[in-house]
């Protein structure tokens, strides 16, 4: 797939925070088999980081404060809202909201 284009002023790449480089599985090994199977399944964990939560349920999503890790955030789940409140940069509940 295209990343981006050279012309005249040289090289412009279209990428941005989603877009991976290598098998996410083997760029973030370290956060185990465990993990990853919530992951796959798309479902929330507690236990989770922002970022592990962002993989699992996507990137639309509303913080609830500015401070990564110590906030809570609501997930658009695909129009099932999902709403996670992290302390210490891990997930320490999780509740589906109503629409």
């Amino acid at each position: 797939m295209p990343v981006g284009h050279y012309d005249t002023d040289g090289y412009q790449f279209l990428t941005d925070d989603i877009f991976f480089y290598d098998d996410p599985h083997k760029l973030y090994d370290f956060w185990g088999p465990e993990m990853w199977a919530h992951i796959d399944k798309h479902e929330p964990a507690i236990g989770m980081s922002e970022n592990q939560a962002m993989l699992a349920l996507g990137q639309v999503m509303v913080p609830h404060g500015d401070t990564m890790g110590d906030r809570s955030v609501t997930y658009d789940n695909n129009g099932q809202p999902i709403t996670m409140v992290f302390e210490h940069g891990k997930a320490v509940s999780i509740s589906h909201d109503k629409q």
